[in-house]
């Protein structure tokens, strides 16, 4: 390789080099405090990807008894318990979910509330109790997680995790409730 050759591959370099330095980074990650007592055991969804889909379960007519993640098409564990009454939505390849909402009181959620960007939502529970209301701090970040305590048939306290979209090929090729 002659010296030109070099200089410019170093040229080149260079300029890549800088210009990912200087990318700003936009996967900021932002936090909704947590609403409820906190009694119980502590739990923290697990899962790797995007949300892909949602359940909630309730006891009929009352409070919300558990809820469950899908990430990338996995469902990971579920959070408190399932009933026979349960809601379900599954989203779109590019939809996520940008608001997290409800109803609770000071021993246990009431009615728990997904929104997403395609202003399509699901719930479970009860509207009645204190109100409550997650989304992000910046304009398209969506839910990575979700963390608080259960008890071992309801949810006593939930916060919302929220970050830039991550890009990943889905499965999901339904969206739609299921």
């Amino acid at each position: 390789m002659t010296s030109k050759s070099k200089m410019f591959s170093y040229l080149v370099f260079t300029m890549l080099f800088a210009g990912c330095l200087s990318y700003p980074n936009f996967n900021h990650y932002t936090y909704s405090d947590a609403i409820g007592s906190g009694s119980g055991k502590s739990f923290q969804t697990n899962g790797y990807g995007r949300i892909t889909g949602i359940r909630i379960w309730e006891l009929s007519n009352s409070i919300v008894t558990g809820f469950q993640l899908c990430f990338h098409g996995i469902w990971d564990e579920v959070i408190g318990r399932k009933t026979p009454f349960e809601n379900r939505l599954l989203l779109f390849e590019d939809e996520f979910i940008n608001q997290v909402s409800g109803k609770y009181f000071s021993t246990w959620i009431y009615q728990l509330r997904f929104g997403t960007s395609r202003g399509r939502f699901v719930f479970a529970g009860q509207p009645s109790r204190i109100s409550f209301n997650m989304y992000p701090d910046e304009d398209h970040q969506e839910l990575i997680k979700l963390s608080g305590f259960q008890l071992s048939d309801r949810i006593t306290a939930l916060a919302a995790h929220w970050m830039m979209p991550i890009k990943c090929p889905s499965n999901n090729t339904h969206g739609g409730i299921l």
